[in-house]
């Protein structure tokens, strides 16, 4: 599994502080967000809306809300 993620935006710190508590490892892509990474056609595929962050499960199946996450 992977996540995609800017460290400094708030929902993916959430999510990386969940993950540190629970002692689960992942794999983390950083978005740069400033640059407009997340509205390029390759991160459109995983999450139409560009937002992050972004669980890309083993099988491709991407989850981009976070309270699913």
């Amino acid at each position: 599994m992977k996540i995609y993620e800017l460290k400094r935006a708030p929902n993916a710190r959430r999510f990386r502080i969940f993950l540190a508590e629970k002692g689960i490892e992942m794999t983390y892509q950083q978005v740069d967000l400033g640059t407009g990474e997340n509205l390029e056609l390759a991160f459109l595929v995983k999450n139409p809306a560009g937002r992050i962050p972004v669980l890309e499960l083993d099988d491709g199946t991407c989850l981009s809300e976070t309270m699913t996450i």
